[in-house]
């Protein structure tokens, strides 16, 4: 299940967002229950992008974008990709365009450690009730294997959520 990370799942998150104000950490996507799980955020600096995957209070990665900006008041659509098979698998894209990326921290390790949680899903929020987005999310997008490159671009140049197959 592309909502249950364990490391070896493929997987594309992509949203569209209008953010009002530049406060970092503030979530897009989430599947926290408060020990286990993953966030796609902006970054503690609140320009760029972070994914961080959560296994334990010691076993967690953490992967920020490098270039692009988070602007307030600019319609911009922010899109991470993991081809289930390595830290370098994982992959940022704003506005079609691909970033550079740098690791943060990483205790965890692919295959063994899991984010898999009973939380639900949220749009917007860690958990439903904190680090809430400041702006507007549109257009979520969640496939069960990383998009291509060029896929990405063809929903940016769309301007709006296209459907891919699994």
């Amino acid at each position: 299940n592309v909502l249950d990370f364990n490391g070896n799942t493929e997987f594309t998150f992509n949203i569209w967002i209008n953010a009002d104000n530049s406060s970092p950490n503030n979530v897009f996507l989430s599947k926290y229950d408060g020990a286990k799980g993953y966030l796609f955020r902006k970054s503690s600096s609140g320009a760029n992008i972070n994914l961080a995957v959560i296994h334990s209070s010691t076993k967690y990665l953490s992967v920020n974008s490098v270039g692009g900006n988070i602007v307030t008041g600019v319609d911009t659509m922010l899109t991470v990709t993991y081809d289930g098979l390595s830290i370098s698998g994982i992959k940022f894209y704003q506005d079609g365009n691909l970033l550079s990326s740098y690791l943060l921290s990483n205790s965890f390790t692919f295959g063994t450690h899991s984010s898999s949680n009973s939380a639900n899903f949220n749009i917007g929020s860690l958990s439903g009730s904190s680090s809430f987005f400041g702006g507007i999310e549109d257009e979520v997008g969640i496939w069960s294997r990383a998009l291509t490159a060029s896929e990405i671009t063809e929903l940016y140049n769309a301007g709006a959520g296209l459907q891919y197959p699994n």
